[in-house]
């Protein structure tokens, strides 16, 4: 409906999708770029670290201590010696053994056959060592062939702590991790479990262990790092919390996060942390949009603030993986600042925001429809009722001491989504009613109820009549012509279809009248259906004859046994109340050749198909002549 007053006193329809899409986008920006990644790391450093547990003892590290190399080479650790060692964790069955250094170019002839023999013996399923990426100083190619070489850099996080084994992938070695693991290639990062207390790793040096200094079992099946110590490697990166460890020992605490599934566990933590920084991002966009006033729009954001404090609390606390409560406050906090300053351009929304009080628009267009003889409602953006005349507190059973504290259920419906009005809704009453919405201003949320019920139930009651048939309660050929309209829209559906003809029928139609051919119509589709099934169409094209749409047809043997099956379902004798007949059908199908295939060209292949078969069906030796008397019942054949 167009109004005579000034263009200046009707605002412009108020968009939201545009804000929405900005919203999401630089929410998505924020969440790849991390910003707030200090906050998040140091919240989770803290939870994880006090959950102190004790590592698992799959990983042992043999530590290279001064004493070692002063004891076994001088200036550097005897490769003799640590030949010895590599043969005796051969002989303890060690799964596998990385060595976190590289020999060096500069092994004598005797050193180099002792490696040799040792190394051969574990082979490169077995033994890996540090990749080097000088090549002056790479361990001789000779011996490089009972290995596998991977890549042992720490790169550290930008505050300089460790939470990621091998980040650096542009020499394309294998993580360390993954192959004392399961021993195979591969090059994905592995996240480190904070949780693991890096002093529960098996630890031993090796002069205690070529005295013997540890259990029994301490080797067997296990997997071996044998790395320098503090004192002889002194790398500057550092656990969170835990400070300075040797490099065995984080690249077993990598080994074990790796060996239960850790990274697994982070990565299911990051998509609920995601899932819940979209509802938040939308939360606090919809807290923007729609808070009616300053007051709620704090109290908005507290909730959301608190949701997601105790989300990213209980991800960490008892799931045990990081979360990013600082990454989820800021993308919800901008949704709301978006949404907040979209709606600070309407000049005529702040002033009803902030009073409380109906605008001069909406009390302009209150007094136009407000006395209409049918419910009318105002709404707010929030979906509180701001207005309803006496037919709509009557028609929907409103309480207007609820209007300014209740989100309306009616609003809830007829505005399900933001920006999305309905033109049609049922009220469940009661009574049970459809109402035809009519909204008169694009910006401001006043709606028009219409009592279109008896409208609706009649189109309703002509649509059955118009596709059933009144006999067999199946579809009419007017149905059926409907669904094989719905067929042609769906191309990629295989389906066939099948016509049947009755034999027999016109002599019962002559012999016992009309109502018996309507008994016998209706019993023939009874059982037609219950041989097809509830899924298929059934379609009484007229007098006896049948039609059937067949769905997701898998191939021709299907059609065949189905066919049979009609046939045979008239075998039985019909009780028409006079005396029982035996009639007879001819069925002939076709399938979709193809997902091009019109189904106009099914339809007549089909057709043809039934008249071939109605012919062979005549032309073998009748089983019964017409009429015999059973029981002095006539069957007809």
């Amino acid at each position: 409906m167009k109004s005579n007053a000034t263009p200046a006193r009707i605002p412009k329809r108020i968009g939201f999708a545009r804000p929405m899409l900005f919203s999401a986008l630089l929410g998505m920006l924020i969440w790849v770029t991390s910003p707030a990644s200090r906050i998040d790391n140091v919240w989770s450093d803290f939870l994880l670290t006090c959950q102190t547990s004790q590592a698992a003892g799959n990983v042992v590290v043999l530590e290279i201590s001064a004493e070692d190399v002063i004891s076994h080479g001088q200036e550097r650790l005897s490769r003799e010696y640590l030949a010895e060692t590599l043969q005796c964790l051969h002989g303890k069955n060690v799964k596998r053994v990385l060595l976190d250094f590289n020999l060096g170019a500069g092994v004598t002839p005797d050193e180099e056959r002792k490696l040799d023999h040792a190394m051969g013996l574990l082979g490169p399923s077995r033994l890996a060592i540090a990749y080097e990426r000088d090549q002056t100083l790479r361990t001789k190619q000779s011996l490089l062939r009972h290995t596998t070489t991977v890549d042992v850099a720490f790169t550290p996080d930008s505050d300089g702590r460790l939470r990621t084994l091998y980040q650096d992938q542009f020499d394309s070695q294998p993580n360390p991790a993954a192959w004392l693991h399961k021993g195979t290639i591969d090059f994905e990062p592995t996240l480190i479990d904070r949780r693991i207390a890096p002093d529960s790793i098996p630890k031993l040096t090796l002069n205690e262990f070529h005295q013997g200094k540890f259990a029994s079992d301490l080797f067997a099946d296990k997997l071996v790092v044998i790395s320098l110590d503090r004192q002889l490697s002194r790398m500057r990166s550092q656990l969170p919390i835990h400070g300075r460890v040797d490099r065995g020992t984080i690249i077993a605490m990598a080994t074990e996060s790796r060996i239960n599934a850790y990274d697994q566990v982070a990565a299911n933590a990051n998509v609920l942390s995601m899932i819940t920084n979209i509802i938040l991002v939308l939360g606090g966009y919809l807290v923007g949009a729609q808070a009616p006033n300053v007051r709620r729009a704090v109290w908005g954001i507290f909730w959301i603030s608190t949701f997601a404090i105790a989300f990213s609390w209980n991800l960490s606390m008892f799931y045990g993986a990081p979360s990013r409560p600082g990454t989820i406050l800021l993308t919800s906090a901008l949704a709301l600042y978006v949404a907040l300053a979209y709606r600070l351009k309407v000049l005529e929304l702040i002033g009803g925001l902030l009073s409380g009080v109906l605008s001069p628009e909406e009390v302009w267009l209150w007094r136009v429809y407000g006395d209409k003889n049918a419910p009318v409602v105002l709404f707010d953006a929030m979906g509180h009722i701001k207005r309803a005349n006496e037919q709509a507190i009557e028609a929907f059973g409103l309480s207007p001491s609820d209007f300014a504290t209740k989100i309306s259920s009616l609003a809830r419906i007829t505005m399900p989504n933001l920006g999305e009005r309905r033109d049609t809704i049922v009220w469940a009453g009661p009574p049970k009613t459809v109402w035809k919405l009519d909204w008169p201003s694009n910006s401001l949320p006043l709606a028009a109820f219409n009592d279109v019920t008896s409208h609706q139930e009649e189109i309703a009651r002509l649509q059955t009549q118009l596709y059933t048939d009144p006999m067999t309660h199946e579809a009419n050929r007017a149905g059926f012509e409907r669904a094989i309209a719905e067929l042609n829209d769906a191309n990629d559906e295989t389906f066939a279809i099948i016509f049947m003809d009755m034999n027999g029928f016109k002599a019962v139609n002559d012999t016992y009248g009309h109502d018996a051919g309507d008994i016998l119509l209706k019993v023939a589709g009874q059982r037609f259906r219950k041989v097809i099934g509830p899924d298929a169409v059934l379609a009484r094209l007229g007098g006896d004859e049948f039609a059937i749409i067949v769905r997701n047809v898998r191939c021709a043997d299907q059609l065949l046994d189905l066919r049979d099956r009609l046939e045979a379902s008239l075998d039985e004798r019909v009780d028409i109340g006079q005396c029982t007949v035996k009639v007879g059908v001819a069925a002939g199908y076709a399938i979709r050749e193809n997902n091009q295939e019109e189904s106009a060209s099914v339809l007549r292949r089909a057709d043809h198909a039934m008249y071939e078969r109605k012919a062979f069906l005549k032309s073998r030796p009748p089983t019964l002549a017409l009429p015999q008397t059973v029981t002095s019942a006539p069957v007809l054949a």
